[in-house]
């Protein structure tokens, strides 16, 4: 008989652990689905499973499971958060954090929170079962207050006087300099004392100063080295945040696309029809939104080293947008209009797809449906409009709108995926094909315009050109 398995600290799961009950937490649905699947091969039974916290802590009051499995990453907070509701709402169940992407500060931050263990996504899932089977009986751990720990940027007790020696040291000097001559010559009486006076006093002042002006000037090298530091830090933090978000991205259609498709190659038997086909369907919008987010990387990285080359030519419309949809989050969808796309426009068919299709992307990220795509003639382009029903941009948001790595939340990670890269590959893309971009405001939903050169059918669009290319920015719209 198999040795029972073990927590990570040492300790073993109750008798109750043969059979526990769990309940998943994911953004994804097609993640959840994988998960739920593994872990009912490995014995585990998942009695619900659901995509926002709020309806997580319903589900834990009704069905009281053993372990709550949640995502890093959730739409309306983080696991920390729903460590506190839980305890709030008196669960008894353990919670295990699945991360795509985990720091070992954020790793240490769960454990003080109460949560029971992290483990990585992986297509086997086996560490997972393992730690949930692990995880019955333990409940949730009781938060912990994190150790207090002195600010690296304060120095040591030496270095944080130093500036207020800085600024002593002269202005003791000067009061030596007025007063100690006339302390001594009160003492010793005129005549030769106070000319002594004076010079000792004087020379007091002098070597107070000279230790002092160093003093000055190592203070604000020390300043200078820590704005450095401090500027080098930020950079980090950008980076490491965006190495993130970028593995969160790739890390969970990867898990799908590997999961699914080795429980077919393992398993094929077992399914029907139905189900194969199910299955392929989820590879295949998985396999299609690893390779948007790559092209969006690559574009951005081309577009950095100057390698970026695009071919313009005459390109049906309605085409385009057709593949945009096919590629985005919207596709199989019928929550998306497709209005008057009968034109004809001068364009890099390829890159225009990607563009249409992060800007739907973003539709249904940040907006609500329906999302509707209209185009009309201009003298010399054509005007394509990517609309949703949203509650739009926040106004703060707009003037970074299409710079690289933003996204309009608190938290980078705080939607299901989005490394801040779509409408700044919009904005990039857009200038290379002279295709003028900008953001309209609009009460009631988010309007993104696209004014395309119209292909050679438009008698107006070979005397358009480059005015219309070099007029991207409008004072009252914010442009990319």
């Amino acid at each position: 008989m198999p040795a029972p398995p073990v927590r990570p600290d040492g300790g073993h799961p109750t008798a109750a652990a043969a059979a526990p009950r769990v309940l998943l937490v994911d953004a994804s649905a097609a993640h959840r689905d994988l998960v739920a699947d593994a872990l009912g091969r490995a014995g585990i039974e998942v009695v619900a499973a659901t995509d926002t916290i709020a309806r997580a802590v319903g589900l834990i009051g009704t069905l009281e499971p053993d372990v709550v499995i949640s995502e890093h990453v959730l739409p309306d907070g983080t696991p920390e958060r729903l460590l506190d509701l839980m305890r709030e709402a008196g669960a008894t169940g353990a919670l295990v954090v699945h991360a795509s992407f985990v720091r070992a500060s954020d790793r240490t931050d769960l454990e003080h929170a109460g949560a029971f263990d992290v483990v990585l996504k992986t297509p086997d899932m086996q560490q997972l079962a393992l730690t949930v089977r692990a995880a019955v009986g333990h409940g949730v751990g009781q938060a912990l207050q994190p150790v207090a720990s002195i600010d690296g940027d304060s120095g040591s007790p030496g270095e944080r006087m130093r500036p207020v020696l800085a600024i002593a040291v002269p202005i003791l000097a000067l009061l030596l300099a007025v007063f100690l001559p006339e302390l001594i010559e009160n003492v010793a009486g005129a005549g030769s004392a106070g000319a002594a006076a004076a010079l000792i006093g004087g020379m007091s002042a002098l070597a107070l100063l000279a230790l002092g002006l160093p003093l000055l000037r190592q203070t604000r090298a020390t300043g200078r080295a820590r704005n450095e530091a401090a500027t080098l830090r930020a950079e980090a933090d950008q980076y490491r945040q965006f190495l993130a978000a970028a593995a969160h991205d790739l890390r969970t259609p990867a898990t799908v696309v590997s999961g699914f498709s080795e429980a077919l190659l393992n398993n094929y038997d077992a399914f029907d029809d139905t189900q194969r086909l199910d299955m392929l369907e989820r590879i295949h919008r998985s396999g299609r939104r690893l390779a948007g987010l790559l092209d969006d990387l690559l574009t951005s990285a081309m577009s950095d080293m100057g390698q970026l080359r695009l071919v313009a030519q005459d390109e049906d419309l309605a085409k385009i947008v057709t593949a945009a949809v096919a590629q985005s989050r919207l596709a199989g969808s019928d929550e998306v209009d497709l209005v008057d796309l009968g034109q004809r426009v001068r364009t890099d068919a390829r890159a225009l797809t990607r563009v249409l299709a992060n800007l739907l992307d973003n539709a249904a990220k940040y907006g609500r449906p329906p999302v509707r795509v209209e185009a009309e003639r201009i003298p010399g382009r054509v005007r394509v409009r990517v609309i949703d029903q949203g509650d739009g941009v926040d106004r703060d948001f707009r003037t970074i709108l299409f710079s690289a790595f933003s996204q309009d939340c608190d938290d980078a990670l705080q939607r299901e995926g989005g490394v801040g890269l779509g409408l700044s590959v919009v904005s990039v893309l857009s200038a290379q094909m002279g295709i003028a971009v900008r953001y309209v405001v609009k009460e009631g939903g988010a309007v993104f315009e696209l004014d395309i050169p119209a292909g050679s059918d438009d008698p107006q669009a070979r005397h358009h050109g480059e005015a219309v290319r070099a007029a991207v920015q409008n004072s009252e719209e914010v442009s990319g």
